[in-house]
C-alpha cells in the first residue's frame, strides 16, 4: 500500500504555541520573565529573613559596607539559584551564562583586576594633575587600614558578582539567543541606565562607556570573569583607596580626600568614571582591549528543543559572536 503518510503536510503548531515557543524553543522573553519571577520570589523571601543580616556582621563593624556584604550573601545565592533553576529547565550549565565556576578567581579574574586598578589610577593621577582631586590625610589607622581593605574588597567583589551576573549574565545571554549579542546589549544597557545612573544624576557617557568596555570583555573574552575582576577593583580603588565616593559617609575610607571642580571635571556624586578623564581611560582601555583580544568567545547558543519538553535531539549549535 502507499505510504500516505509522506504526501500529508507537516502539522502547524497552534497559535497559543506560537506565542509561547519559537523556532529554537520557548522564546527568550519568557524564559527571561521566568528567572525574574524567581528572583522576586526568593527576594521576598530574604527580605522577610532580613533580621538575620544584622547577625552576620559583628556590631563594631556595621556600616553601609559591612551592611553591603551581609546582603550580598543573600543575593549572590538567590541570583545563582535562579539561573540554577533556568539552567535545569534548559539543560544548561552557569558557565554557559558566562560564569564559569571552574574559573572562579582564576587568571581571568586578576587580569580584570589589574586593568581596573591601573585604569582608576591613572583617572586619579589626571584628576590630581588639574587640581581637582586631593588626597589629604590618612583616615585609618593601619591595623584598620587592613580590616576596611579587605571589608571593602569583599564589598565590591559581591557587587560586582552579582551586578554582573544579573545584567551581564542570565540576562544577556537569554536575549542574546533572541535578538543577537549587540542588540541585547544595547536593550540592557538602555535599562541599567534607567535603573542605577539617572537616580544618581550622573553624567551618562562616562558609565555608558563604560559599560560598553564590560560588554566587549564579555565578547571577547567568553564570561564574566575579567569584568567581575575590573568592575571590582575599579571601584574599590575609587572609593576606597583614593576615596573619591561622595554618596555615603567616610566610614571605613582610606583617605580624607576632597574634590573640587565641576561634575564632567570630577564625575559628580557619584564615581570617576563619569568625568572626562574617566571617559579619556575607557576609550584608550576599549581600544587597548580589542587589540589585545581580537577574537570574539561569547557562544550564541540554541536551546535544544528536548530541554523544552520537544522530541528533537538536535545538538546545541556554538557560533561566535563577531
Amino acid at each position: 500500500m502507499p505510504d500516505w503518510s509522506s504526501t500529508l503536510p507537516p502539522q502547524q503548531p497552534s497559535a497559543g504555541k506560537r506565542i509561547f515557543v519559537g523556532p529554537q524553543g520557548v522564546r527568550a522573553g519568557w524564559r527571561l520573565l521566568m528567572f525574574l519571577f524567581l528572583v522576586v520570589i526568593m527576594l521576598g523571601v530574604a527580605w522577610l529573613a532580613r533580621p538575620l543580616l544584622r547577625l552576620l556582621v559583628p556590631h563594631p563593624l556595621q556600616s553601609p559596607t559591612a551592611d553591603g556584604i551581609a546582603k550580598g550573601v543573600f543575593l549572590v545565592p538567590i541570583l545563582l539559584t535562579a539561573a540554577g533553576v533556568m539552567g535545569w529547565f534548559e539543560h544548561r550549565s552557569l558557565a554557559e551564562y558566562g560564569l564559569p565556576l571552574r574559573q572562579l578567581l582564576g587568571k581571568e579574574f586578576w587580569t580584570g583586576a589589574l586593568w581596573g586598578i591601573v585604569m582608576v589610577s591613572v583617572v586619579i593621577a589626571m584628576m590630581a594633575a588639574c587640581h581637582v582631586y586631593s588626597p589629604g590625610t590618612l583616615a585609618l589607622s593601619p591595623l584598620k587600614i587592613a580590616v576596611w581593605g579587605i571589608l571593602n574588597a569583599i564589598f565590591y567583589l559581591m557587587l560586582a558578582l552579582s551586578s554582573e551576573f544579573f545584567f551581564f549574565g542570565y540576562v544577556q545571554f537569554t536575549l542574546t539567543t533572541g535578538m543577537g549579542f549587540w542588540p541585547a546589549a544595547a536593550l540592557v544597557t538602555c535599562v541599567y541606565s534607567e535603573i542605577w545612573m539617572l537616580p544618581h544624576d550622573w553624567t551618562l557617557i562616562g558609565p555608558i562607556f563604560m559599560l560598553f568596555f564590560l560588554y566587549l570583555a564579555l565578547c571577547r573574552t567568553g564570561n564574566l570573569w575579567f569584568g567581575i575582576g575590573w568592575f571590582a577593583a575599579f571601584d574599590w580603588g575609587a572609593t576606597f583607596l583614593y576615596s573619591t565616593s561622595q554618596d555615603r559617609p567616610h566610614v571605613g575610607r582610606l583617605l580624607n580626600a576632597s574634590l573640587t571642580g565641576s561634575n564632567w571635571l570630577t564625575g559628580g556624586y557619584h564615581t570617576p568614571e563619569a568625568s572626562v578623564f574617566g571617559l579619556m581611560v575607557l576609550v584608550v582601555g576599549t581600544v587597548l582591549l580589542a587589540k589585545l583580544y581580537p577574537d570574539a568567545k561569547y557562544p550564541a547558543l540554541s536551546i535544544p528543543s528536548s530541554a523544552l519538553g520537544g522530541v528533537s535531539d538536535t545538538p546545541v549549535r556554538k557560533t561566535p559572536i563577531s
